[in-house]
């Protein structure tokens, strides 16, 4: 788009050296940055065909300034191109918000130019709210400061106030959990940093009295509809994953035009901007909500997709339904146990219908629900309250997705799981299973007279992610009383990082009742060794030792700044990384890529030809005493343009 406009202002520049439109005298006046004489009322100087910078694009306040103070920071002249003149020339100006300042709540105004359009008049097809160069305002949440993507403090860019990592939570949510690409995404992130500084617990009175609360600011009615939904489903109504999750559900029930037009926008700059306009205009709908849409518009365009543009993972052209996403019970949950739905479906024939059911050991649904999409993405988060884990009773369950389109039905997922029950033991109960146990001895005969046995027990594997749970299972049985046993994670050292210990006084040991003791998703990255022990007649048998190694998380998400023929990256420290690889590429298959190794994490990719896209990812990685690594999964690709 702004490239069109360009080209028309070019266009425009070759008419007037050529006499079509203004006088070639005038306009070669005009190309010198000529000013109009006193007294010369409504003659044409020059049009305007295009713009300079700002020196300070940006303002941030601790608090709400009078409006005076800000327009006394603000340039009283701006540097314009008339006629097509490839030299700048100052021409007056003052300064206005388009959307209203004094009387708005907002969190992040726009300031642009005004000017004698009679004697500088716009080049037709140039929008001075869009095209001319603004200072943005941003105002901060009291709670706290931090940076937005697309800052360049080497550039002096200041710091623009939201919640400190808030943006890249809900940007990862918005395009992991509700399947937007990375236009929409930027797009309902500058509608949420307007409203709230990205602030979930953000809260102010409207004109009416009523109270607006969170991300979006729902008000009124919508505020009780967040806080009842939350409240039915197991989530706090205060905390980004709460409200986004409503939001999940409220926009293609409650708002399907808008989630129509989010999910279908180009993932392009213009994309962006129109996803912000279309979300602050028919969705947010805030006072002077043309204006105010442009405002947030420009913010998505110019900032948020600066720093997250192309960036969400994107599909291919599916003409069969693909699930990504999908969250998925352990193997053992307890009776009562909450579990979310979530998850994204696409395909682009379109989905007819999605069924999602727990069925039980007799092939009955137990749970569940089925839609009927019509169109060509669905978010499951939309049926997590049908779906109803918490009321399962105990026994063997398969949970089960599965999609139509066309008329032909795929399966998505066949995941098998366990509800155990916790009752209490009454004697009966307990005499019975003893009785039991005493006629159902291991087939395998103890390598030691009187050593317990272990089987059926679960181990990681060789390599374990690191944040992933593993449920303790397995049972040890004894031919006399088992008076203790144990499940631990030890680190190199031998010192204990995790683990339980159970004294039975029976014959028998289920090592499930451990499990809640034993929490592999909390061991930092780095390399282990898995035990099971048992002691009987007061001696310790080990009876299982599995080595491996947690591989650390992906970093986070990765910031580049850009300067002449370079890159700086910029990501999140891995807890218990031993290092960083860092790849860049011209190509965005990272064929040939360049291979740095780092110890930090920040990295300047030098040498680059200037002006020129490189896509960069980061893995973290740990090694073993050889200097074998083992490495995560790679951060997002993020691309940049060299100076």
């Amino acid at each position: 788009m702004k490239l069109l406009k360009r080209v028309l202002a070019l266009t425009l520049a070759l008419a007037l050296s050529m006499g079509l439109c203004v006088p070639a005298a005038q306009a070669d006046k005009a190309g010198k940055g000529s000013v109009r004489r006193s007294g010369e009322k409504n003659r044409v100087i020059g049009t305007v065909t295009g713009f300079g910078s700002l020196e300070e694009t940006e303002i941030s306040m601790a608090e709400r300034l009078p409006i005076g103070q800000i327009l006394s920071r603000l340039p009283e002249t701006l540097g314009v191109y008339l006629d097509g003149s490839d030299q700048l020339s100052q021409i007056p100006v003052s300064w206005y918000c388009p959307g209203g300042y004094e009387d708005s709540n907002d969190y992040y105004f726009q300031f642009s130019p005004s000017w004698d359009t009679d004697s500088y008049p716009l080049l037709e097809g140039l929008d001075p709210e869009r095209d001319a160069p603004y200072v943005s305002v941003y105002l901060a949440d009291l709670h706290s400061l931090g940076s937005l993507p697309g800052a360049q403090p080497e550039d002096g860019a200041a710091r623009r106030a939201v919640a400190p990592g808030s943006a890249d939570e809900i940007f990862a949510a918005l395009t992991g959990e509700l399947g937007m690409n990375s236009a929409a995404a930027c797009g309902v992130l500058a509608n949420m940093h307007a409203e709230s500084a990205l602030n979930p617990r953000s809260s102010c009175r409207d004109i009416n009295g009523k109270t607006s609360y969170g991300l979006c600011q729902w008000n009124g009615s919508r505020f009780t509809r967040l806080k009842e939904w939350c409240a039915e489903n197991g989530e706090d109504y205060t905390t980004v994953t709460g409200q986004l999750r409503f939001l999940a559900y409220e926009l293609p029930n409650a708002y399907p035009a808008v989630y129509d037009y989010v999910m279908s926008v180009d993932d392009t700059e213009d994309g962006a901007y129109d996803a912000a306009y279309y979300w602050c205009y028919y969705y947010e709908m805030p006072a002077s909500r043309g204006k105010r849409s442009v405002e947030r518009g420009n913010l998505a365009q110019d900032t948020y997709w600066a720093g997250y543009g192309g960036t969400a993972v994107e599909l291919e052209e599916l003409t069969e339904p693909v699930l990504t996403g999908v969250t998925t019970p352990e193997i053992t949950v307890q009776e009562g146990q909450l579990f979310h739905v979530a998850g994204t479906i696409q395909c682009s024939k379109g989905l007819d219908e999605i069924a999602v059911w727990v069925w039980n050991a007799k092939g009955k649904q137990a749970t569940g629900t089925t839609v009927q999409p019509g169109s060509r993405l669905y978010s499951l988060s939309s049926v997590d309250k049908e779906v109803k884990f918490s009321k399962l009773k105990s026994g063997q369950y398969t949970y089960r997705i599965t999609a139509k389109s066309e008329g032909v039905e795929y399966p998505l997922l066949e995941h098998p799981f366990r509800v155990a029950g916790e009752k209490p033991e009454s004697k009966e109960t307990k005499e019975s299973e003893e009785s039991a146990e005493s006629a159902a001895e291991p087939e395998e005969t103890p390598v030691s007279e009187g050593a317990p046995v272990l089987t059926d027990a679960s181990r990681p594997g060789e390599e374990h992610p690191q944040g992933e749970a593993i449920t303790v299972r397995g049972t040890i049985t004894a031919q006399t009383t088992l008076e203790q046993v144990s499940a631990r994670v030890l680190r190199e050292d031998g010192s204990e990082a995790t683990g339980g210990t159970a004294k039975p006084k029976s014959k028998r040991y289920d090592l499930h009742k451990l499990d809640n003791k034993v929490g592999f998703s909390k061991l930092s990255a780095g390399r282990y060794t898995y035990e099971i022990a048992g002691q009987v007649g007061g001696q310790s048998f080990k009876l299982l030792e599995v080595p491996f190694t947690v591989t650390p998380k992906a970093p986070g998400v990765l910031k580049l700044s850009r300067s002449k023929g370079a890159l700086t990256a910029k990501w999140s420290t891995v807890s218990g990384a031993e290092g960083y690889e860092v790849q860049y590429s011209r190509s965005a298959s990272f064929d040939g890529a360049d291979v740095l190794t780092v110890t930090g994490t920040a990295k300047k990719l030098s040498g680059l030809t200037r002006k020129k896209y490189y896509a960069v990812r980061v893995r973290s990685f740990v090694q073993d005493n050889s200097g074998e690594r083992s490495y995560s999964a790679f951060s997002k690709v993020k691309k940049a343009k060299t100076k």
